[in-house]
């Protein structure tokens, strides 16, 4: 396990954790502009434009749904409400 991920990889299972479906609507806590500034803050130094470490690249959707050599760096998963 690459421990120097685990923060930014915590935050981002908690945030997109939080964005669940209630009968209420609710504002969620985290919004896109706030995964992506963690992304940028984080993730683009070894994953950028300049360097793409493990073959991930985070430069794009296609890219980040494409994943690296080991495999999708973000699935989408569609929530129905019940």
């Amino acid at each position: 396990m690459n421990w120097k991920r685990l923060p930014a990889t915590l935050l981002l299972v908690v945030a997109m954790s939080s964005l669940v479906w209630s009968a209420e609507p609710v504002k969620p806590a985290v919004t896109q502009h706030d995964v992506q500034a963690i992304l940028l803050r984080h993730c683009t130094v070894c994953h950028g434009r300049r360097h793409q470490e493990g073959g991930l690249s985070l430069l794009d959707r296609k890219s980040l749904l494409k994943g690296g050599k080991s495999g999708p760096a973000v699935i989408v998963k569609t929530v129905t409400a019940a």
